[in-house]
């Protein structure tokens, strides 16, 4: 919590009798946002009549990850973390646990796909003694953010995804990153593209199809995609003569056109890439309430503006919104935070990366005014946050925790 909530709760306590606090200061990874470590580590001194519970024994992971990662916190915090002696409830096999370099991101890319295909059917034994075979969604793959660019122009997710895609293991980006980066919804809205100017003609709608399209779309038909271009590009540039009512073309027609054309029904697409696609639905949902219909070159522009500029950043696939799809999860440590998975890799672990510089308070509201919450660490970013967060990371592990890097 941040110093204005910490304050809230102190003024609804004064009519309440009681106040019962959880929290673990080994995860304080929002000072980014205000939250201060403080509230945890002084609660007894504010509340002096406080009964303190330590829950020391961890159920989600093996011996030898909460000992690794216990050690880890108490060395790297040291005297600014609250004493505590974690131990695991039991240990159960399979388990793994390794620490590795590459020599660049394509290999380490590789070696997280190809560990992932060899591990996925694997007989997984729960606490309660059910067995199961691992399936995508056991697996994640964790990082400091996904979509800052690398001096290459792609992001820090991409080499990861796109591994993922050649062994054909779907994926769900969960929260940075952006729509458009993923295969099936940038090639739907390139279709889109096509018809920007007029009715695309057939070399221009095959060079799509045979660079796009078939990789996104394995059962994609040639012949249903030339019918749907050439039936929206008449009906969208007809010209509008005054006095004769307007079509109504529906956004939302035009992609169910194209969905089918693309064959996703006979594909069969995991729940990711249907999430992906539920979220493309939205926003034409969300354009036809301005625009109902895209009948015309302006109005048909518009809704390609839209995609372009701001649609990308806008939405996102929120794998929270409904049962964690059977899909490999690409995400930030913030995101995974609460969640925790069979097997985890935490990708990505470059000098200056991660753990990143320290990054001093740079907000709007003048630095005098928030002293407090800066003396306290708020609003910045520092060793400590670094150390809080790779244990975040690294605590989402059940069974299998690799921790990866590239030179």
């Amino acid at each position: 919590m941040n110093v204005v909530q910490e304050r809230l709760i102190e003024l609804i306590h004064r009519d309440s009798d009681t106040l019962f606090v959880v929290g673990d200061d080994d995860q304080g990874i929002h000072g980014w946002r205000g939250a201060n470590i403080t509230n945890i580590l002084e609660f007894d001194q504010r509340y002096p009549n406080a009964v303190t519970h330590k829950l020391l024994t961890k159920f989600r992971s093996t011996s030898t990850i909460v000992e690794a990662t216990s050690s880890f916190a108490g060395r790297e915090l040291g005297a600014t973390r609250l004493p505590k002696q974690l131990t695991a409830d039991a240990d159960r096999n399979p388990r793994e646990f390794g620490v590795l370099r590459f020599p660049t991101r394509p290999k380490e890319a590789a070696f997280v796909r190809d560990r992932i295909n060899g591990l996925l059917g694997s007989r997984y034994e729960e606490p309660d003694g059910t067995v199961h075979g691992l399936t995508p969604a056991d697996f994640a793959i964790l990082m400091h953010s996904t979509n800052m660019s690398e001096k290459n122009g792609a992001n820090r997710h991409t080499a990861f995804v796109r591994a993922l895609e050649t062994r054909g293991i779907e994926y769900v980006l969960n929260a940075g990153g952006q729509l458009f980066e993923r295969t099936q919804p940038a090639a739907v809205r390139s279709a889109l593209e096509l018809l920007r100017d007029g009715s695309p003609n057939r070399t221009q709608v095959d060079e799509l199809f045979n660079s796009e399209w078939i990789t996104a779309f394995p059962c994609a038909e040639l012949s249903s995609a030339r019918k749907v271009f050439a039936k929206w590009g008449r009906l969208i540039h007809a010209p509008v003569a005054p006095g004769v009512p307007r079509q109504r073309l529906f956004p939302q027609q035009l992609l169910h056109d194209l969905l089918e054309a693309l064959g996703v029904a006979a594909r069969g697409f995991g729940d990711g890439t249907m999430g992906d696609l539920g979220t493309f639905s939205k926003i034409l949902k969300d354009f036809e309430s301005v625009y109902v219909s895209v009948d015309g070159r302006q109005r048909f522009t518009e809704l390609l503006n839209f995609l372009q500029n701001v649609a990308g950043e806008g939405y996102e696939t929120d794998s929270q919104m409904m049962a964690r799809p059977d899909a490999v999860t690409v995400s930030t440590i913030d995101k995974a935070k609460g969640l925790e998975y069979p097997v985890v890799f935490v990708v990505d672990i470059e000098a200056d990366r991660f753990p990143g510089k320290k990054r001093p308070y740079d907000g709007w509201i003048p630095a005098s005014l928030v002293q407090r919450a800066r003396s306290n660490g708020s609003y910045q970013t520092d060793q400590p946050d670094q150390v809080r967060l790779f244990y975040t990371a690294i605590t989402r592990a059940e069974r299998f925790l690799h921790v990866t890097g590239s030179d």
